[in-house]
């Protein structure tokens, strides 16, 4: 797919959208509360094909600077070994709120649910899927080794190793911008189909 087109464009501006609107930042709480619960509640819900249920405890969690959902489903946790970590599921979202017929599954990453495949997955250890960090662009996804770290790419200079991305889950579990480089990507996310340039 070009690097230039409709749906791209659209993955980057959806994504701006949601910047800052979940933060654990003392500045952006709302009475000792995480700021945009309800909205990680909702990203959550809405990008992952097996949602969280959503207990008390797990409400409670969600509300509370500097904790995550326990992946064991009871509650929250400091404990990122034992943590759902969104920032893979934040891209999902953004994805589904763009049109595209994608969920997050646990231990497989973003899948296009039915016969259209809007992504390709390509990771670095298998060469016989096609990987080349040369080919990543605004709008593909892409993940890192450091606690398999997923960001929506939103510039990428051709012939550069750097990458302007914007993701959930970051510093004090906030949705930001943050730079990575292409040099440090392992699994790559390419768009391959557009819907909006298929009515053009």
């Amino acid at each position: 797919m070009p690097v230039d087109t409709p749906l791209r464009r659209y993955i980057c501006e959806e994504a701006r959208r949601h910047l800052l609107t979940v933060s654990d930042a003392a500045e952006y709480q709302v009475g000792g509360r995480r700021r945009g619960a309800d909205k990680l509640r909702q990203i959550l819900t809405e990008a992952c094909e097996t949602p969280p249920s959503w207990t008390p405890d797990n409400l409670r969690a969600l509300e509370t600077p500097g904790m995550w959902l326990n992946v064991n489903g009871r509650g929250g946790t400091t404990d990122s070994n034992t943590a759902i970590h969104w920032c893979g599921i934040f891209a999902t979202f953004v994805l589904r709120r763009v049109g595209l017929d994608v969920k997050w599954r646990a231990g497989q990453g973003i899948f296009s649910r039915g016969n259209t495949r809007f992504l390709t997955k390509r990771n670095r250890w298998a060469r016989a899927d096609g990987f080349d960090p040369r080919r990543i662009a605004p709008g593909d996804i892409c993940a890192i080794p450091r606690a398999n770290h997923h960001f929506i790419v939103m510039e990428a200079p051709e012939g550069g190793d750097s990458l302007r991305c914007i993701a959930g889950n970051g510093t004090r579990q906030q949705i930001e911008w943050q730079n990575h480089s292409r040099g440090a990507v392992v699994t790559h996310y390419a768009l391959t189909w557009d819907p909006f340039a298929s009515r053009l």
